[in-house]
């Protein structure tokens, strides 16, 4: 079963029913707000990117996978991202949200109905997050330029706390500017 979440709706999508049929899959509006938080530039951080620039934003719960198959498959025992959004041309500080719009088929997993995605508690609910952000200055996910702003926050859950998350955007570092190609 593959289910992808575009605009806050379940793509109709069908799976193999129990008498070998296909069932449909309907579509269905937002849950609501998952995370709530803001990026800003670090001080001294200027925004060189220019009007194609766009801002990638993924959150993974903040806890190590199965590590015995972190190392056959090579994740390095970190969990999949379970919200992703683009936001092209953001200007900081930079105030978003993170919905059922944004959910990623390993977010969404046991997503099956309208019903299930109104009323599921997925599996990273309640979970602290690692919220990581790129300000990526040509706006194609795929590309790295040592001038893109790299940043890192957490949504702390546990304890009672989702104040919401703060990423503070810097450049990428000797190291990351080495393997992205930068000539300084």
């Amino acid at each position: 079963l593959f289910i992808a979440i575009l605009n806050g709706n379940v793509a109709k999508s069908y799976a193999e029913g129990s008498e070998g049929g296909n069932k449909e899959i309907v579509s269905s509006g937002p849950k609501g707000e998952f995370v709530k938080g803001t990026v800003t530039l670090k001080t001294g951080v200027e925004n060189e990117a220019g009007s194609g620039a766009a801002l990638y934003v993924t959150a993974r719960p903040d806890r190590p996978d199965n590590v015995p198959r972190a190392i056959l498959d090579g994740t390095g025992g970190k969990a999949p991202p379970v919200l992703a959004a683009r936001f092209p041309n953001p200007s900081f500080p930079f105030d978003l949200s993170l919905t059922a719009s944004d959910l990623t088929a390993e977010g969404a997993s046991g997503v099956e109905s309208k019903e299930d995605l109104e009323n599921v508690k997925f599996w990273w609910e309640g979970e602290d997050l690692v919220v990581s952000a790129r300000l990526d200055s040509d706006g194609v996910a795929n590309t790295r330029d040592p001038t893109d702003l790299v940043g890192r926050g957490f949504l702390k859950r546990r304890g009672g706390g989702d104040d919401g998350f703060k990423v503070e955007l810097q450049g990428r570092g000797v190291g990351g500017k080495f393997f992205t190609g930068a000539k300084k």
